[in-house]
């Protein structure tokens, strides 16, 4: 049973090499699909695995012991095993809890900024000019939608580049 629980920690390291394949061979829009759905799948087979190991080695806890009763296929052998890989188990998704936490703040205030910044800059259109040396350029959803272009990043380009940029932004 062990070994069927690490099968799906090891899946995301074994999806490595056939996910640059695909990025070869696929057309952008199918590569995205495809990787974004391996993505899922893989996270959630880690996290399905993870809560196994977690849940086994609270069965072995006096206090839920008695409900061990009640899940008979978690029952196994390995002892010895067990308490060690819960506790790393528990680590880990208190860890990712952490960190996907911390990213959505993160994530979450820079688009705030970033509509901040682009309500207070000039706008053309959809077309949003923020005053910054540093050559950036993004679109933001929502409605309005806007693009959010540097003037740093207007310096670099020429008319054809920017051209070109804009028309990126917008199908984004």
């Amino acid at each position: 049973m062990i070994a069927l629980l690490l099968l799906p920690l090891a899946l995301p390291f074994a999806l490595r090499s056939p996910a640059r394949r695909a990025l070869e061979r696929l057309t952008p829009v199918a590569a995205l699909w495809l990787l974004t759905g391996s993505a899922v799948i893989a996270a959630g087979c880690t996290l399905t695995a993870l809560g196994a190991f977690v849940l086994t080695g609270l069965l072995r806890l006096p206090l839920f012991a008695s409900l061990g009763e009640l899940v008979h296929p978690l029952r196994t052998s390995y002892g010895g095993l067990v308490p060690p890989a819960a506790l790393l188990s528990a680590g880990a998704l208190v860890g990712c809890a952490w960190a996907l936490t911390r990213w959505a703040l993160y994530q979450s205030r820079a688009f705030r900024v970033a509509r901040t910044q682009a309500g207070r800059g000039p706008v053309a259109g959809d077309l949003c000019v923020v005053d910054s040396p540093h050559p950036d350029a993004y679109a933001l959803p929502g409605r309005p939608h806007r693009i959010v272009v540097t003037t740093g990043m207007l310096r670099s380009l020429d008319a054809a580049e920017r051209e070109a940029l804009f028309a990126h932004e917008r199908a984004h």
